[in-house]
């Protein structure tokens, strides 16, 4: 019976915790979708707050009598087991109170689970304490009476609790349970992870729910903590989707680049987790050697005997637990080479994905926002080291701590180092509030800073045509400054927790101090116990450093990797076939039939779009701006998927073609190509990338641009500049010409190739275009008429649609469209040209026709 009574006195706390922990998993990890806003009893919380006070005072005046008994007394005129259970039971219904004081809408579930684990330990603790056979352990009319008026508040407050629970449980009917969000649609659940579905600055019209509008305006009150930090959508989001379990696990996308497959990596693993288990057992033996060599110097003193072998064993100690040389070395080697490699995969995986997306995202991306999310991977990075290496130790430093105080010294360390825990973490509570909100501050200005920067590096050269260096020096200097000050007070915040925690660990190592001298004046234990407790004291407290830092760590963590988790939760729209270049052979025919396609819903680009073109035939599409041309060639490409109709490669839909396969077949050349910034050589080979060099010169020889190249000082070696500004319009257009001849492609694209050049540099090109196109299939778009007139088949398109079809001769006979752009453009009437066959063909060569 008073084995049982001990245990329930030093265990008490253990248990109420345990229940309050418990309780609050199960209710985050089973939480149902979003219910509409119930109003929370706000005067029986009150009353719940008043009576959680109440026995926190009642623990606390006890206590106080017990201490002053015994200090009066000089003896354990109370046993340390009753006086050491109710100054825990203190700092737990202190915690209690002030968690229920700080929560704007509490989860009543734990709360009513610790009160009614603290009513049953209470009521046997009373029942133990008034049968036990020791007069000691019998408590006084005092105590006694104390203990009745606890056991009374505790039944209140129970009954309080289960009141409020049934209460919330009969209000939220059938009528009152519609999620705070509706079921979205994919659209709608594209828009809330982050998928952008603009195009050229057009905002996709997606139907919005009225109901999804109006949550927005109206927050849950429950979990106001977390909506500071995770933000609204973001905290309605996770309590839709069935609570933090299914929201922490969109962070497994990462797993694969932060656990390594590789054996040698994972032996890293298991070396670490040795090394922290050998790290713990050091931190206990090191301080109790270091006391065990002054007890005995101590006994020495007078017989001037050395103890050589405790001294050795001190010595070896301090080596493995040495920052320099020890164990920890080894920990840090292994963690850096782990770190590298998570890095390496993570920054290369977090590339690809974004190079992998489809044109509808980057055709509306910042790319500065996209380049700083890439940047942040290596806070993913640091999640594993966070959570495995640096949290889980956590527990086992404190179990073994409060075991070790209670050999060296006794119980009452205990109750302090578990009021040093409390008061750490309530101030690491309180001010990470406020650093919640600075980190995010100084995130999101860090980025606008980024975004700022690259928008102005990239358009120096619009800067400099509007002479607006001074302004845009000013907004830069203004968006650093908000930048240097958010960053500024985040630091400033960081400081000031710093500063509390450690006023918290320097109260509790003078209370443990007093304790110790106590003990030592009273000759309970020796001095060496003293040392080692005032070594093993920093000890002590680092866990709780650790778990501070750990928590804000994974806070920011967090957030840093918001943005590339909404990167890697996109998705393309285009995915692979499962056919390859090598598995469909074919000559280049694409046909293109009952095409439909629209950038929105609802608005078609491109209607009943039908065409064919044989092998080694040229297409031509002509037409005013807007007409629909580009997206021709975006959909043949598969930037885009159609949204009906097909379009077949040889007999084969564009959709049964790996991407990769498929956009090997096509050879590109836009209106304004854009080359990377380093040499011609390099950016030729871009076309292929095994081509020798004299396969480039042949290329270049083609596309008449070999003197050229030579003539410069650093002949293929030049480098051309970021987007090739250091060359010509023609030179670059050229030098395009003849990376697409490198890479041979069975089918050959022309984005208006030559419409922003000069007449005599458009002729040398047309002739590098006749080079590329000869015996390949080519579809052209152009809007100088003149430079198409010997295409296969002239398609005139307006609005989408293809309204005349022909070639140069049928569509001047047909006298439709197409004459109307004639005129335009030559200012001659098609009924004043010959159109024999022999004079057409006379005039394609003297225009250097495709």
């Amino acid at each position: 019976m008073r084995a049982l009574l001990a245990g329930l006195c030093y265990f008490a706390c253990v248990a109420i915790g345990a229940s309050f922990l418990g309780a609050s998993i199960i209710g985050v990890f089973t939480l149902q979708a979003t219910k509409q806003k119930i109003t929370p009893a706000k005067k029986r919380q009150k009353v719940a707050i008043c009576l959680s006070a109440l026995i926190a005072v009642v623990y606390i005046v006890q206590s106080t009598l017990f201490v002053s008994d015994n200090l009066r007394n000089r003896q354990d005129f109370h046993p340390q087991r009753m006086v050491v259970y109710h100054l825990l039971q203190s700092l737990t219904w202190a915690t209690l109170f002030l968690s229920l004081l700080d929560s704007t809408a509490p989860q009543w579930g734990p709360f009513t689970s610790a009160w009614t684990t603290a009513l049953m330990i209470e009521f046997l603790i009373t029942v133990l304490s008034v049968l036990t056979g020791s007069k000691a352990d019998k408590p006084r009319c005092i105590s006694l009476a104390l203990q009745c008026a606890r056991i009374v508040l505790l039944v209140l407050l129970s009954a309080l609790g289960f009141s409020i629970i049934l209460t919330r449980k009969e209000t939220a009917s059938e009528d009152e349970t519609q999620p705070l969000i509706p079921a979205q649609s994919d659209s709608e659940t594209a828009s809330h992870t982050g998928v952008d579905r603009s195009y050229h600055g057009t905002e996709v019209d997606v139907e919005s729910d009225p109901a999804e509008n109006d949550s927005k305006d109206e927050p849950d009150d429950e979990d106001s903590e977390s909506a500071e930090f995770w933000g609204e959508e973001r905290k309605k989001k996770i309590k839709q989707e069935g609570g933090w379990t299914k929201y922490l696990k969109e962070y497994m996308i990462f797993l694969p680049y932060i656990w390594p497959t590789d054996r040698k990596f994972q032996l890293y693993f298991v070396v670490l987790g040795a090394n922290i288990l050998a790290e713990r057992a050091l931190n206990v033996l090191y301080p109790r050697q270091f006391g065990i060599v002054i007890d005995k110097l101590y006994e020495s003193a007078s017989t001037g005997h050395i103890p050589w072998k405790d001294v050795a064993i001190l010595g070896l100690l301090r080596l493995l637990t040495s920052g320099s040389s020890g164990l920890s070395v080894l920990n840090q080697m292994l963690e850096t080479r782990l770190e590298n490699w998570s890095y390496q995969k993570l920054n290369g995986a977090a590339f690809d994905h974004v190079m992998g997306l489809s044109m509808s995202f980057h055709d509306g991306k910042d790319s500065g926002e996209v380049i700083r999310a890439v940047e942040q991977a290596g806070s993913i990075n640091s999640l594993l080291r966070t959570v495995v290496l640096d949290t889980s130790p956590v527990l086992l430093d404190l179990v073994i701590a409060s075991w070790y105080l209670t050999f060296l010294l006794d119980a009452y360390a205990v109750v302090i180092v578990v009021f040093v825990g409390l008061s750490f973490i309530f101030v690491t509570h309180y001010i990470t509030a406020v650093l919640k909100k600075s980190r995010r501050e100084s995130a999101v200005n860090s980025r606008a800073e980024s975004r700022m920067l690259y928008e102005m590096v990239s358009n120096w050269a619009t800067v400099s045509y509007f002479n607006r260096r001074k302004y845009e020096q000013a907004q830069l200097a203004q968006t650093i400054k908000n930048a240097t000050l958010a960053t500024q007070w985040n630091n400033d915040v960081g400081l000031f927790l710093f500063a509390a925690q450690e006023l918290c660990q320097v109260f509790g190592r003078f209370l443990v101090t007093i304790l110790a001298a106590y003990r030592i004046a009273y000759g309970v234990i020796p001095v060496g116990n003293f040392v080692a407790i005032e070594s093993y004291w920093d000890t002590i407290t680092w866990p709780l450093w650790t778990l501070g830092h750990s928590y804000r760590r994974l806070a920011s963590d967090l957030i840093d990797a918001e943005r590339l988790l909404e990167l890697f939760k996109k998705r393309s729209e285009i995915q692979d076939g499962p056919l390859t270049l090598s598995d469909a052979p074919g000559a280049g025919k694409i046909e293109f039939s009952k095409v439909f396609f629209g950038y929105h819903k609802g608005r078609n680009v491109l209607e009943n779009f039908s065409f064919a073109a044989e092998p080694g035939q040229t297409i031509a599409l002509v037409g005013e701006t807007g007409s629909g041309k580009s997206t021709t060639l975006k959909i043949l490409m598969r930037f885009y998927d159609v949204t009906s109709g097909s379009i077949t490669i040889d007999g084969h839909d564009l959709r049964e073609f790996t991407v990769h396969s498929l956009r090997e077949m096509f050879g590109f050349v836009p209106q304004n190509a854009a080359l990377f910034n380093t040499s011609i050589l390099e950016n030729v080979r871009y076309g292929r990338l095994e081509a020798s060099d004299e396969e480039v010169y042949e290329a270049c020889r083609a596309a008449a641009i070999h003197e050229r190249i030579v003539s410069f000082p650093q002949g293929y070696s030049t480098k051309v500049g970021e987007r090739g500004v250091k060359v010509s319009g023609g030179e670059l257009q050229r030098i395009a010409i003849a990376r697409v001849m490198l890479k041979n492609p069975s089918i050959v694209l022309l984005d208006e190739a030559t419409s922003a050049l000069d007449t005599h540099t458009e002729s040398k090109i047309q002739e590098a275009l006749k080079n590329l196109t000869a015996g390949r299939t080519t579809i052209v778009i152009a809007h100088r008429l003149s430079t198409v007139t010997s295409a296969d088949q002239i398609l005139v398109v307006d609005k989408g649609n293809i309204v005349e079809r022909g070639s140069h001769k049928e569509l001047l006979l047909l006298g439709g469209r197409y004459v109307g752009l004639w005129e335009k453009q030559t200012m001659v009437s098609p009924r004043s040209e010959t159109v024999t066959d022999e004079e057409t063909e006379e005039g394609n060569l003297s225009r250097s026709m495709i």
